[in-house]
């Protein structure tokens, strides 16, 4: 049966060992997603950027990546081992993505999301690249015929975060939030309720606060995919999640029909 698009703000590696409102919402959003289980997961995490292509992780057995350093033994410890599906491109040669095989896995952005949607980790995973070179209306465009995939059981999900700015970053959760950062998060909201799709991909680097919101754009991408790949049902979006951690990381968490 087809399946929905959700786009998880991820934030800190530490949200992986968390317990609180943000991992029961991922928890209950998983048990929700497993009355039509998924047959597989397409990832796209803003930690795995290529060049002149994209690729997906081709691996029966990706490797967990632990792409994030001076944190607590406790997580690089946490274990999240999937079975991949390298098949999953098969019939769609048209998309021109490239398997890759041993040099990458699941990273962070997957796995500290995943453990917390569907921890038993039985449900295959396959992790798409982000080429740099394509321009913000090229990843869309892909998106859009990524969403082909949803008919074949596929779950598309985006991690990311709609503002990333880590020079601003304080290390408590709960810290204020600089205002500038609710300021383009709830901008960005404005353009998804109504589904202005082109306007949030073209003047969000206009936004007064777009630069300090998206100072790269690798963490946004992932929901300019998810917006790509629900284009042709604009009408329905939830907001699962909404919080601004660390003062200057939204966790803004939208699930697509």
């Amino acid at each position: 049966m087809r399946q929905p698009v959700l786009f998880i703000g991820h934030g800190s590696p530490m949200n992986a060992l968390a317990d609180n409102e943000y991992s029961k919402t991922l928890n209950e959003l998983g048990q929700r997603l497993l009355k039509n289980p998924p047959k597989a997961i397409l990832m796209i995490s803003a930690h795995w950027e290529t060049t002149l292509n994209t690729f997906f992780t081709a691996d029966t057995k990706p490797k967990q990546i632990y792409d994030m350093s001076g944190f607590p033994d406790e997580l690089y410890e946490l274990k999240y081992q999937p079975p991949g599906y390298p098949q999953m491109f098969a019939q769609h040669p048209e998309l021109e993505i490239k398997p890759l095989k041993d040099s990458w896995g699941l990273d962070h952005g997957t796995w500290s999301t995943l453990v917390h949607l569907f921890p038993k980790a039985d449900i295959p995973v396959v992790q798409l690249s982000l080429d740099r070179n394509k321009s913000f209306t090229e990843h869309y465009r892909l998106a859009e015929k990524l969403s082909a995939l949803r008919d074949e059981g596929i779950l598309i999900l985006g991690s990311g975060n709609i503002v990333h700015n880590l020079r601003n970053f304080d290390w408590k959760e709960k810290a204020p939030v600089m205002p500038w950062s609710a300021d383009f998060d709830s901008w960005v909201h404005e353009q998804v309720k109504v589904r202005n799709d082109q306007k949030l991909i073209d003047e969000w680097v206009m936004h007064p606060s777009g630069k300090l919101a998206v100072p790269t754009p690798e963490h946004f991408l992932p929901l300019v995919y998810c917006l790509g790949a629900s284009f042709e049902n604009r009408s329905t979006q939830e907001v699962v999640f909404n919080e601004i951690q660390n003062g200057s990381i939204s966790m803004r968490s939208y699930w697509f029909n």
